[in-house]
């Protein structure tokens, strides 16, 4: 057992090192199948606690102040993701994408305004997952030779846990990662005891730890090897007792090893110290939310629930590990027999059999299972199966009596580990294709937007329960679709003539009985007769989700008018255009008591043409623009003026804005074409304005002093401004 030498038949193609050829395919495939799908969601964000995480590293990179300021995880892992970002933050500055770190939002739960944090850092961890499974055939070669290394890699590769949570952008695969390392350097320590291996086991020890707390307890692994290690420690020639020399020194290297898993810990956790009153709020926060048991029974309950969850994620592996570890306390019982112990095997067994069973148990102390937690045993539990792989290949090796062209393949154990491990790994990664193909889908609610923003171009207007800033961003960032009517509550509420009434022909409803909403307090059952009515509506469109062969939630898109714009209330159309760049659908006017008063004219009665305004008080003005073309390239600053002119043609009140949608700002660079904007220009009458008839006028120009686009109505044809008539101003 043990390493491989190094030979000529080694070498792939008689150049390339077959290890580093095997390292290579290894990384790449384990990479492959974790970074397959990794953007799944976005910019929804579904896994809440990965939020935390990112708004804590987002946090770093803005203010430079690494105080994560939540201690409810360990640090290591958010400032590796700070470092993640602020990579993205260099590049995406580059590339246009930010304009610095004040671009970066401060809060990415619910929705990411920056997905590509999520991106980078799911991508991240997915690289530190591959480079487990790369690393682990390392290890297993140093064990128990290159046809076990492969064996438990290829194992590793297609676990269906470890690729699960190399998605999640979360502590648990880099702890794995920081285990796997803590486990060569612990057999390092059993097989040559030295003081600097037991210091890099120490240590990290102490980084697990600060990835995840319950990390902590991969100090098992380092406390057997130094156990292991003594014997080798002490010499030849020098009695072994408590009080030698030696022992002496072993025990100092024991103290030392802790120090360094301290320093380890402080070291990548440095608010311990510093920040000493949050730190111990936020881990007891994490340790009462664990819910510690307060009995035997409870501990069994929260065993037999890891045990069995662990079984319905990793059967194969459990089996396969299970009977390989017969395989290998048989061999050491042979051994033994013959009195010819191997001693490597018996520190591997040590090593390996141990820790996957303790760590269950001590995490059996909480009444809370997360599945997540077991990612940590997998390697462990990989390695050992790998060896009985190893071990069947070896025995297929040794007794096939074939012969033809498949003779060579069935002599090489290295191949036939590979081979038995594939075959113990094809149930795993069918699931695990399923599962990459089931992230790399797009959501459902991603797709009806995609699919939206399209029907918009032809005229059509939606009201949607889909998340606010995926339409419409605050600034800095992108509105897709101001249009779109996003109260981030239940559309069922209302009746559908409410949206008809005011032009929205779609309404999305997500999720059918239960509304799926990005907040609790409006998520929920929907009532049944409200649900009726609107099932009753034409549906335009579906967008199934996961019952469906779908990903998310259902999606509806039903009609509520067959006419948007006609359907409108209150509203007096013109139907005018200003040049190439837009129709004024119409407009609705309604005397205000001041001009930052709000009103629905679709709730309020008509307003009559002898309705008076009064000086002081305002008129409020709804315009309702359509978009000819995409505004895209034009840079010019075309600006609404909306001008009451007395009968002398003097403008006596006046409003010149940018056009308006929705109470946002909305150039016309930024328009598409058949954009619908719905804006709000009331202007304000001077309190001296004296009572009498005054003109209102809508003209579109290019300030501050350029031309006025020409306009055009049915009775009239490039005229300056449109008038919208008189209105009376009294007492």
């Amino acid at each position: 057992m043990g390493a491989d030498a190094p030979t000529d038949r080694h070498l792939l193609f008689g150049r390339i090192p077959l290890d580093w050829a095997v390292t290579l395919a290894l990384f790449l495939l384990a990479a492959a199948l974790r970074v397959w799908g990794v953007h799944w969601s976005l910019p929804y964000v579904i896994h809440a606690d990965e939020s935390r995480i990112v708004d804590v590293g987002a946090r770093i990179v803005k203010t430079g102040d690494l105080d994560p300021h939540w201690y409810v995880y360990p640090s290591l892992t958010m400032y590796l993701q700070a470092a993640v970002y602020k990579l993205n933050l260099i590049w995406g500055t580059w590339r246009g994408y930010y304009v610095g770190p004040q671009s970066i939002p401060d809060q990415n739960h619910i929705l990411a305004l920056a997905p590509e944090l999520y991106l980078w850092g799911r991508t991240f961890n997915a690289l530190v997952g591959a480079a487990t499974v790369a690393g682990l055939y390392w290890l297993g070669r140093s064990i128990f030779g290159r046809a076990a290394g492969l064996a438990a890699a290829l194992l590793l590769l297609m676990s269906p846990l470890h690729i699960e949570h190399s998605h999640y952008l979360m502590t648990d695969v880099p702890m794995a990662a920081l285990g796997v390392a803590a486990l060569a350097a612990s057999w390092k320590l059993a097989t040559s005891p030295g003081v600097r291996i037991a210091l890099v086991a120490g240590l990290l020890v102490g980084l697990c730890a600060g990835a995840k707390y319950n990390g902590a307890y991969v100090a098992i692994v380092p406390a057997v090897a130094w156990l292991l290690g003594w014997k080798l420690w002490q010499g030849k020639g020098e009695p072994p007792t408590l009080r030698s020399r030696r022992f002496v020194q072993w025990l100092a290297v024991a103290v030392a090893m802790a120090a360094s898993s301290l320093a380890g810990f402080l070291g990548s956790n440095p608010f311990v110290l510093l920040n000493w009153r949050d730190w111990t709020r936020g881990f007891l926060f994490e340790v009462n939310d664990y819910q510690p048991v307060t009995s035997l029974g409870a501990m069994w309950v929260a065993f037999t629930t890891y045990v069995a969850g662990f079984w319905a994620t990793e059967g194969i592996v459990v089996v396969a590990s299970a009977l390989s570890a017969v395989i290998l306390l048989a061999a050491i019982a042979r051994g033994n027999r013959r009195g010819k112990e191997d001693s490597k095997l018996v520190r591997a067994a040590w090593l390996l059999l141990l820790f996957p069973l303790a760590y269950t148990l001590l995490m059996s102390r909480y009444e809370q299972v997360r599945e997540r937690n077991m990612v940590v045993i997998v390697p462990f539990l990989s390695l050992i199966a790998g060896y009985g792989a190893s071990k069947v290949a070896e025995v297929i090796a040794s007794r096939v009596a074939l012969k033809g062209p498949l003779l060579p393949l069935l002599r090489n154990q290295l191949a036939l580990a590979g081979l038995v491990a594939l075959l113990l790994a094809a149930e795993p990664a069918r699931e695990v294709v399923n599962f990459d193909v089931y992230m790399n889908m797009t959501d459902s609610r991603n797709a009806a937007f995609s699919w939206l923003q399209q029907e918009l171009r032809q005229g059509h207007r939606a009201a949607v329960e889909l998340h606010p800033w995926l339409v419409c961003a605050p600034e800095p960032w992108s509105c897709a679709s101001p249009d779109i009517y996003a109260p981030l509550q239940q559309l069922t509420n209302r009746p559908p003539q409410w949206y008809a009434e005011r032009g929205y022909d779609y309404v999305v409803l997500v999720g059918k009985e239960k509304a799926v909403l990005e907040q609790e307090d409006v998520s929920g059952i929907r009532p049944a007769a409200a649900l009726a009515t609107y099932m009753a509506l034409p549906l335009v469109r579906y967008f199934p989700g996961d019952d469906d062969g779908g990903k998310g939630p259902p999606v509806f898109v039903l009609r509520t008018t067959p006419d948007p714009l006609a359907s409108m209330r209150n509203v007096t159309p013109v139907q005018a255009r200003y040049g190439d760049i837009a129709e004024l659908y119409g407009y609705t006017l309604a005397p205000l008591a001041k001009a930052t008063d709000y009103y629905d004219p679709a709730t309020e009665p008509p307003t009559p043409a002898t309705a008076r305004y009064k000086a002081g008080q305002a008129v409020g003005l709804n315009l309702y623009w359509r978009s000819l073309k995409d505004g895209k390239g034009d840079n010019r600053n075309w600006t609404v003026a909306v001008h009451l002119s007395d009968a002398k043609g003097a403008v006596v009140a006046q409003v010149d804005v940018v056009p308006f949608s929705h109470g946002r700002s909305r150039p016309v660079s930024e328009w598409y074409k058949g954009e619908f904007l719905d804006g709000t220009y009331n202007v304000a009458l001077p309190p001296s304005l004296a009572p009498g008839s005054y003109h209102l006028t809508v003209s579109l120009y290019d300030a501050p002093t350029g031309p006025a686009l020409p306009v055009t109505t049915s009775s009239t044809a490039d005229q300056p401004t449109l008038d919208l008539g008189a209105i009376k101003v009294g007492d």
